[in-house]
């Protein structure tokens, strides 16, 4: 066995539409089953090793809290308790305006840790938009806002583009100096987008790394995956285990990919 990153595709639903989402115009309308779950837990389960990492991700997870609660309670916790898993998971975090959902969540999170990553590209970047194409900013906001005010702690997933490219290293300190309780930001790279700017988005990325560090000494909090050498916190693994609705068996991808990727293609599986 051994240390994996294991990625449950909720669903391919969104309610946002945004302007770089790669995935938007390949992913079919699917989201997972209980028997989707059970036979992914099955498959992770001979793979993983013990304290391995979930990631509840989508389109949007929060659309569907009952998946959410089956895999956190009846899996994670019950069936599959020997694991040890930790858990995340990536959401825009708009749902968490509705109070029920808001308190439904934060007592799941009193039995189960879920560590929080907010989808936030900072305040220079319009591009996470809702369907009818307006700005959502205002709302992401709100709720870091609000998970501050509570002192939830949380993380913001940032995506990297040609849109903020410039503005990121502002963006990352203002992040860090205006809430308290952001543990760390996790950096996503939308590389077929951040081509444009040297038509090699990993020597755009390279060129940042010196002030992202900078920000990591000064400010105590990671910035991932971008300061591992100085950060080491986290135990290294180079395997990602996905699981995608109606795909019987755990999908294997190496953590690092060059370029944007899609899952659903895989979804014809029976």
């Amino acid at each position: 066995m051994e240390n994996t990153t294991n990625v449950i595709y909720v669903t391919s639903n969104c309610n946002l539409k945004c302007e770089y989402c790669f995935e938007e115009e390949k992913r079919p309308n699917r989201t997972m089953t209980y028997e989707d779950i059970d036979r992914y837990f099955e498959g992770i389960d001979k793979i993983s090793a013990p304290h391995s990492h979930i990631v509840l991700f989508g389109g949007e997870p929060l659309l569907y809290p009952n998946l959410i609660e089956y895999i956190v309670i009846n899996k994670i916790l019950k069936q599959y308790d020997y694991k040890q898993y930790s858990v995340s998971m990536t959401t825009n975090g708009l749902r968490l305006l509705e109070d029920d959902i808001y308190d439904w969540f934060f007592d799941l999170n009193k039995k189960k840790h879920i560590h929080l990553e907010i989808s936030y590209d900072g305040p220079n970047c319009y591009r996470r938009k809702d369907k009818n194409g307006n700005s959502v900013n205002h709302l992401i906001e709100k709720v870091l806002n609000k998970l501050n005010n509570d002192n939830k702690t949380f993380a913001i997933s940032y995506t990297l583009n040609k849109d903020n490219y410039n503005y990121c290293i502002e963006d990352m300190i203002t992040l860090f100096e205006t809430y308290d309780h952001l543990e760390k930001i996790v950096l996503s790279i939308a590389c077929e987008d951040l081509d444009v700017i040297d038509n090699d988005y990993q020597k755009s990325v390279l060129r940042l790394r010196p002030y992202l560090k900078e920000i990591y000494r000064r400010y105590g909090k990671s910035i991932c995956e971008e300061v591992c050498d100085v950060c080491q916190k986290c135990v290294f693994n180079n395997k990602n285990l996905y699981a995608v609705p109606n795909v019987s068996h755990p999908i294997e991808h190496s953590k690092f990919a060059n370029e944007d990727f899609t899952l659903w293609e895989y979804c014809h599986e029976k």
